[in-house]
């Protein structure tokens, strides 16, 4: 049986390898229409699914434009937003919080997105959001950011892999940003740019990390009050997250000292509900923990669960290349 849904997987992903082959040759070709805007725009996108590190580098790159004096504005598709209120997905919601007076416009059509941000905020920069493989809106400045811990989503495409694009395609990219360098060795690092060096020139190469940005309490009334990370040390927690790379997370509670009396790792997306959060605080009993922590992509989506929360919020950092990567956003027109 193993074999046979290999194979099948296999015979799927030909198939998806052909239609993302198809519809790449028709934009190159200009079979199919490409829409330029009149603000310049700067894709951050991937390679694979899960979770890369987009988000943060979207933040990063958007607090240097509001430094430099620039308007930008997010567009995103929103996948995951179904599950929400407000229709807006979690990362959307993160950036919201994050930054306060950046506008955020979620739709399927990025294009009629851009227009509109266009005319309703004036903007003088575009942040496309995982835009890698949104090829209708043209874009000056193509990044994609690849997870160092699985860079190639094991070599083999959709579904058989993790690949929504051969390699190859980071042709296409204008940079390529390593994020999350300090989980894997020196070693694995020099394999993983040698490989991107074959697609992309050296000096468009980068390396960054995430690190703790932050630790804040959220009580069951949706308040937030900062505490040091230090406050953590030592803590009995229940940790728990709903993301696309839940080890990261766990490696982020361990670097806070804190002991983990239990892991919990849901689908990224999630939508904790009532059955959700009650199984939380059983786990959290039963286990003797003092504290509950997690992402701030997963808080947000429980300011009013009445549980009260310790938050981790993630800062991105280069740790090569970093004023390389800002003269590229610099010489935007």
């Amino acid at each position: 049986m193993p074999g046979l849904a290999r194979k099948a997987l296999s015979g799927l992903a030909a198939l998806y390898r052909l239609g993302v082959k198809g519809r790449n040759a028709a934009y190159s070709r200009g079979l199919l229409n490409r829409v330029s805007l009149p603000v310049p725009v700067v894709s951050v996108g991937n390679i694979t699914v899960g979770g890369t590190g987009k988000t943060p580098l979207v933040e990063y790159i958007a607090r240097h434009f509001i430094d430099s004096g620039k308007k930008p504005v997010i567009l995103s598709r929103g996948y995951g937003g179904r599950n929400s209120a407000d229709g807006r997905n979690d990362e959307a919601a993160v950036l919201d919080e994050n930054l306060p007076g950046v506008p955020h416009i979620q739709a399927r059509d990025r294009v009629l997105a851009g227009l509109r941000a266009i005319k309703e905020f004036n903007p003088d920069r575009i942040i496309l959001d995982d835009g890698f493989q949104y090829r209708r809106l043209n874009r000056n400045l193509d990044i994609v950011v690849v997870d160092a811990a699985n860079p190639f989503g094991y070599g083999r495409l959709l579904p058989r892999g993790l690949l929504r694009e051969p390699v190859e395609s980071l042709r296409r990219a204008d940079a390529v940003v390593i994020s999350k360098t300090d989980e894997v060795s020196e070693d694995a690092l020099g394999a993983i740019e040698r490989k991107i060096g074959g697609c992309v020139a050296q000096d468009r190469i980068f390396r960054a990390r995430h690190r703790t940005g932050g630790v804040y309490v959220l009580n069951g009334k949706a308040q937030k009050r900062d505490v040091a990370p230090s406050a953590l040390r030592g803590r009995r927690a229940l940790a728990f997250c709903g993301i696309g790379r839940p080890e990261s997370f766990r490696r982020s509670v361990d670097a806070l000292s804190c002991e983990i009396a239990e892991f919990q790792s849901y689908p990224d997306h999630f939508n904790y509900d009532r059955e959700s959060i009650a199984d939380l605080r059983k786990r959290a009993a039963d286990s003797g923990a003092e504290i509950l922590i997690t992402t701030q992509k997963d808080a947000v989506k429980l300011a009013d669960s009445g549980l009260e929360l310790h938050v981790l919020k993630v800062a991105f950092e280069f740790v090569k290349g970093g004023e390389r990567f800002l003269a590229l956003l610099d010489k935007l027109p």
